[in-house]
């Protein structure tokens, strides 16, 4: 796939899942992540799919998988962290995130 491609893919069975592959993905590590329907239109609900697939996944990633700004992923993630749905392991730079559930 060049730089120009995307490729998506919509799955319909028991649940709708839509499947997009980004080029900016691609080269940050190869990180395809499916989205389920039921999260696919929250940026809070992104983000937790992503550090399910990428608990290193860093804040810069984030942002270019989600599709906003750094700021809004870093409030995202602070609220997320407030609400007891992630936590961090480790340091706060370079330790993997938790999902909690």
């Amino acid at each position: 796939m060049n730089e120009a491609e995307t490729c998506a893919e919509l799955i319909e069975s028991d649940i709708f899942r839509f499947i997009l592959a980004l080029p900016a993905l691609e080269q940050a590590g190869e990180m395809l992540v499916e989205v389920p329907a039921e999260t696919s239109g929250k940026t809070s609900g992104k983000i937790v799919v992503a550090i399910r697939k990428n608990p290193s996944i860093t804040i810069p990633e984030l942002s270019r998988f989600v599709g906003v700004t750094e700021r809004s992923i870093e409030r995202n993630l602070q609220k997320l962290q407030e609400n007891g749905r992630i936590r961090r392991v480790g340091p706060a730079k370079g330790g993997p995130w938790v999902v909690i559930e």
